[in-house]
Formats: C-alpha cells, structure tokens, sequence
C-alpha cells in the first residue's frame, strides 16, 4: 500500500496519530473522575479537509427545555443514553479521492509490525468529518425505526401514532448523547436501537434517583413526570472565582 501511495504521490493519505490520555469527570458531584486513553487522528492534516461536510448541529438550549415542559404536561418517561465509541460505529466511511489510513501512535499497537498501518474504515476521532458522518449513521437508523425530524430542531426527532398523530415519543441528540422521551412504543424502539448499536451508559430517569448527565446538566425525573435540573458539578468542580485587581 505504501509503496502504490508513493507511486501516486499520495503518502499525505496516511495520517499521524496520538494517545490521548485524559481524566473524565464522574457523573455525580463528588466522584473521582475516571481514566480514558484514546487514539486521535490528525484530522488537521487530512488531504481531503477542504473537500468535505463538516457542519454537524447540536440541540439549542431553548429547543431542550421546550422538549422538557411538552415531556412533563404528556407525562412521558425520560431517558438517557450515551453511545461507546460512538463514531467508530458509524457507517462505512467513503472518501472519492480514495482510501485513508493512520500511522500507528508512538509505542505501537500491540499485535501489529513496525512500520504497519490501518486503513480507515468508519469515523474516527479526529477526522474533521467523523461527527457529521456519526450524525447521518445514527439519523439514518433512527428513520428506519419511524422517527422523523422536527421542524423546530434538526436535533429532535420525533414519532407519531399513525392512526391519532399523537406525539409518541422524541429523541433529542447531542452527538453521541441521546436524551429521549415517551410512551411505551418509544422505548419498546429505544430497545430496538440499542440492539443496533452499542452504549455505554443507557438509563431510565424515574429510575435513577440521583439523575443522570445529558448536555453538561443533572436531570431527574420525580414520579409525576416533572423534572428537576441542576449543574451542581460544574459550579463545585469546574467554576472558580476571577479576582480582577482594582484599576
């Protein structure tokens, strides 16, 4: 392969990496956070980067809270899920100017030669792509499932009953967080997606009553259906005072 890509003077097509190694915060307030290494492309230096779509949205806080108040007035039942490796699970990924590959990191992969490299087969972190192409992986299934896209948010979709039109349920996404509500049929597809794909951390809110993470918020649902929302993590661990000296 290497030798082909210096034939056609393509050798830009094989990109570095890094092991990115980094603390994440716990869920809760309190909690230690955990350890996480991740390999990270050089998406930087892709020879496609000015050729490709790279808009990708995420929810608006007016749309969420919007969501909220419809999901507590219909009583729906709210979840939490976020995806594990979210965008190695995407859909096989196509460049028109050919295959991409990465260079081992510094160390090496263990079970790979010197000098060896990996050809990209779905989005990888880094790839300045990879989150719109995670986006239309996880839209395209979703649509299979009968959901639909709102007009008010691009990152809502949601599903009706086919014969009333009622609102059966709405999945609002945050790249690869999903925060969803709704009846019975709703969840019954959640189970169904979550057989498509693999999560890390799938919870039903009246379940949990200490809440769960979504969008850097605490939410809790209370057995009525209302919710409560706190961002006492981020004020405790990660909000710290600017002393300005007097002028």
């Amino acid at each position: 392969v290497k030798a082909q890509l210096n034939k056609e003077n393509k050798l830009d097509r094989i990109l570095p990496t890094k092991v990115v190694r980094r603390r994440k915060p716990a869920e809760q307030p309190g909690e230690e956070p955990s350890k996480k290494s991740r390999i990270c492309i050089r998406g930087d230096l892709d020879p496609d980067i000015l050729d490709l779509e790279r808009f990708s949205p995420t929810i608006t806080t007016v749309n969420f809270n919007v969501l909220l108040q419809l999901a507590a007035n219909r009583k729906m039942w709210a979840s939490i899920g976020d995806l594990r490796n979210a965008f190695c699970q995407s859909q096989p990924l196509e460049r028109k100017n050919g295959p991409i590959y990465f260079q081992q990191p510094k160390g090496g992969i263990p079970g790979l030669e010197e000098g060896q490299i990996i050809q990209i087969l779905a989005g990888c972190y880094g790839l300045v792509d990879a989150p719109l192409h995670w986006r239309r992986s996880l839209l395209a299934d979703l649509a299979k499932l009968g959901y639909q896209q709102s007009k008010l948010d691009p990152c809502i979709w949601k599903i009706h009953d086919p014969i009333t039109g009622e609102l059966e349920g709405a999945v609002a996404i945050e790249v690869d967080d999903l925060f969803t509500v709704g009846h019975a049929r709703h969840h019954a597809l959640m189970n169904k997606l979550q057989q498509i794909y693999t999560f890390g951390k799938y919870v039903e809110l009246k379940e949990v009553e200490q809440g769960a993470a979504f969008n850097g918020r605490r939410i809790k649902q209370l057995q009525d259906g209302s919710f409560k929302i706190d961002m006492q993590k981020f004020v405790e661990e990660r909000l710290f005072p600017i002393e300005l000296e007097k002028g």
